[in-house]
């Protein structure tokens, strides 16, 4: 909106609730609810580190609270507020706002900080992985394989290595079909792994037994991008929890007050054991399915997109939600995302992946700070910013899609899109003719880049950094 839009409006409720140039909003939101959707919107370059979450969730359109829609979420909220419908009230010939006060609301107008405390992180100077990949590939062909079906392999998950450790995230990041969900897959015994070891808790798994899937179960549960397509419609809330609870622990009839325990850990209550899917909000949705993932009391959690689907504010309590949880339960997390600036808020340590390989792996506040590999670069400044001021002209606008895993090219794997590879720098033939290792910079972060010196010292083409 920042970037391409002139004009602005903003609904709640199925109302108008404010109205204006791009410029006079950004600049000085009139209305608490915009307000508060600038202050739950993550930022890449930290500023917001706590992200403050919008209390409660959107009401329903059959049942809307008197007077105004947002007041039962408003910092603001006066009595009054309860008995009226706010109208549409002129604040200048092209800035409007539904909001009783909003003539005594200006640029400082920011609703507090958020009051979720994060629980003081448990973790020791040489801690025990609760998973580790080594030289991990994954065959997606392999399928095809036969003795009358030469087909070659095809590897979404190409050679990673990667460890996630108790109280911490590793976060994953790429573009759609780089192998992020493939490698998570591969974790959990959905995808075969064609050559490397899987070791969870201690236990080497890559075999995949029955046992080795059990003991990946109790382990390792997912937490799901889209949380509708997740649960069971047929089901209520209550049975979807005792059925995994059921299965674990065999609760009975404890499986009921376990259900409650779980519910409240996730900020819901027991009012919504009886309700089906369809009468949960989309946070909601997602709030339940992290606790039917915490019922086999997991010690890690693969997060795969949790928060794509999810409305800029319900984003907001789900991160702080599991960043919380994660603190308190000394829960390890693959945190899997396309957007950086979600992954920023919650990742201790980062891997970017590019065509089934990790190209930059490293501690997240070392790598936004300064990336290594020129695709971490380009992800980097490709993040839209919620800022109208923001210079557009300094991204470094890739060429070309990602080539298909099937015919890979030679040597680097990015040098067809690289902006400092050969089809910028004629002689850079050693991109063509080798695979880059993955190699210690020196600062604790890991480059897959023969030149990643010119990425340090901003010689990328097309970027006028």
């Amino acid at each position: 909106v920042a970037e391409l839009c002139d004009d602005v409006v903003v609904m709640y409720g199925g109302r108008v609730v404010e109205r204006g140039t791009t410029a006079e909003i950004f600049k000085a939101p009139r209305h608490p609810y915009t307000a508060a959707l600038f202050n739950a919107v993550p930022r890449i370059d930290g500023s917001n580190d706590g992200l403050t979450a919008i209390p409660g969730n959107p009401p329903l359109a059959g049942s809307l609270p008197s007077g105004c829609a947002f007041r039962t979420r408003c910092n603001f909220a006066h009595d009054a507020c309860g008995k009226e419908i706010p109208p549409v009230v002129e604040i200048s010939s092209s800035h409007a706002a539904a909001c009783l006060y909003s003539h005594q609301l200006d640029k400082s107008l920011s609703p507090p900080k958020s009051t979720v405390i994060a629980a003081e992180r448990k973790l020791v100077d040489t801690p025990t992985p609760i998973l580790q990949i080594n030289n991990l590939s994954t065959d997606v062909n392999a399928a095809s394989h036969g003795f009358f079906n030469m087909r070659k392999p095809v590897y979404a998950v190409n050679n990673v290595s990667m460890q996630v450790l108790p109280g911490q995230t590793m976060g994953l990041v790429g573009e759609s079909g780089c192998g992020k969900s493939t490698l998570s897959r591969t974790i959990v015994g959905i995808n075969q792994s064609a050559q490397g070891s899987i070791i969870v808790d201690g236990r080497d798994v890559t075999a995949m037994t029955p046992d080795d899937k059990a003991h990946i179960a109790k382990t390792i549960q997912y937490v799901f991008q889209d949380p509708s397509a997740a649960l069971n419609p047929r089901r209520t809330v209550g049975q979807s929890l005792a059925e995994a609870l059921e299965m674990v622990h065999n609760f009975g009839d404890a499986a009921l007050r376990r259900s409650r325990e779980l519910l409240e850990q996730v900020g819901l209550s027991e009012t919504h054991l009886n309700r089906y899917p369809y009468e949960l909000s989309g946070g909601q949705k997602q709030r339940v399915g992290i606790a039917r993932a915490l019922a086999v009391e997991p010690k890690m959690l693969i997060c795969d997109e949790p928060v794509s689907a999810l409305d800029v504010s319900i984003q907001a309590q789900i991160i702080n939600l599991l960043a919380q949880l994660r603190d308190e339960l000394n829960l390890g997390y693959l945190f899997i995302a396309h957007d950086l600036s979600v992954v920023r808020h919650i990742s201790d340590q980062l891997a970017v992946m590019y065509l089934g390989r990790f190209v930059e792996t490293g501690q997240a506040s070392d790598i936004y700070a300064q990336p290594k590999h020129p695709y971490t670069a380009s992800l980097l400044s490709a993040i839209p910013v919620a800022d109208i001021h923001h210079d557009t002209r300094s991204r470094i606008v890739l060429q070309g899609d990602m080539p298909s895993m099937s015919k890979p090219p030679s040597g680097c794997p990015f040098r067809t899109r690289c902006p400092i590879g050969p089809a910028y720098k004629y002689n850079r033939q050693e991109c063509s003719e080798r695979v880059p290792d993955l190699l210690d910079t020196g600062s604790g972060q890991a480059t897959g880049c023969h030149f990643w010196h010119d990425v340090v010292n901003n010689k990328i083409a097309g970027s006028s950094q």
